[in-house]
């Protein structure tokens, strides 16, 4: 499963997501393409039969 984790910008506010593999940064898009990236892969999971592998952000 990838791990999403805010990346606690200023203020507290998160500015972007990382994506992680154990201790391992997949990517860190901007929240507004992060929130793209999952809505697609939720759409798309029923067509493929498979679960994203996505989990929550902590």
């Amino acid at each position: 499963m990838i791990d999403r984790r805010d990346s606690g910008g200023v203020g507290g506010g998160a500015v972007s997501q990382y994506y992680r593999v154990g201790d391992d940064v997949l990517w860190n898009p901007s929240n507004g393409v992060s929130a793209l990236f999952l809505r697609t892969a939720e759409a798309l999971a029923p067509e493929t039969g498979l679960p994203t592998g996505l989990g929550p952000i902590r």
